[in-house]
């Protein structure tokens, strides 16, 4: 198995050295610059990384991290970022998240729970390539330019995360998807069983869909997620029901 590659930028150079030398042993393959100049001169000649550790300061003499992290989400929008800052205030944290960052890590930071992040937006990212071609599915056509799913009874106009339901519900048609792994593929982060958005994505997409066809309707699957299915006929088109 090919080694992740692992872009660090950091203005210190004594903490690059030991933070790579930690990653190294769990083979990660890691490239470390100390200014911003450095690091996007490299991020557009070569290859881009599987994952980006940036710093939040850079140092006086050097644009901060926040606008760096910026520049590389607009060139590389594919690569996960996690931002590593010693300043814990929400505000820096949120500045962080609002620039692009995917995950962010204190400093002094514990390996354990710098490579946990890492996993995990390493997940999210490889579940983000199920969605965004479109295609037809068994009747359904799903035009990702236009924004739309049409059969041969209507068309329906989606929002993105529409979209996104509607991508993962036809390719699974007839099987169950759990609400993590739509949640984490349309939300892009790491499940909340908290949130109600996807339970209230599904009865609006579900409303749509029941306004272009009689013949298929979702509901929720308890202890699974939620399903696409074909009705039986000669049913009624219930509200969102639970399986047991």
């Amino acid at each position: 198995m090919r080694s992740k590659t692992i872009v660090i930028v950091d203005d210190d150079p004594v903490f690059t050295r030991i933070l790579s030398y930690r990653l190294e042993k769990y083979q990660f393959c890691c490239e470390s610059y100390h200014t911003a100049t450095d690091a996007l001169v490299k991020l557009v000649h070569q290859s881009p990384p599987d994952i980006v550790l940036l710093d939040y300061s850079l140092g006086p003499n050097e644009q901060n991290g926040v606008d760096l992290c910026r520049q590389i989400k607009y060139m590389m929008p594919g690569v996960p970022l996690v931002m590593l800052t010693g300043n814990n205030t929400t505000q820096a944290i949120v500045s962080c998240l609002d620039a692009g960052a995917d995950q962010y890590v204190l400093k002094p930071y514990v390996l354990e729970e710098l490579l946990a992040r890492i996993r995990a937006v390493g997940r999210v990212y490889e579940k983000k390539d199920d969605i965004g071609r479109g295609g037809d599915y068994e009747g359904f056509k799903l035009n990702i330019f236009e924004q739309t799913l049409t059969t041969p009874e209507g068309t329906a106009r989606l929002t993105e995360k529409e979209m996104a339901f509607a991508e993962l519900m036809l390719k699974s048609l007839g099987s169950p998807l759990s609400r993590e792994y739509l949640y984490s593929v349309i939300y892009e982060r790491e499940f909340d069983s908290l949130s109600r958005n996807l339970d209230m994505l599904a009865v609006r997409f579900r409303k749509k869909l029941s306004s272009i066809t009689k013949h298929y309707s979702i509901k929720s699957v308890r202890g699974e997620g939620y399903i696409m299915y074909c009705r039986p006929p000669n049913t009624e088109n219930n509200s969102l029901d639970s399986h047991d």
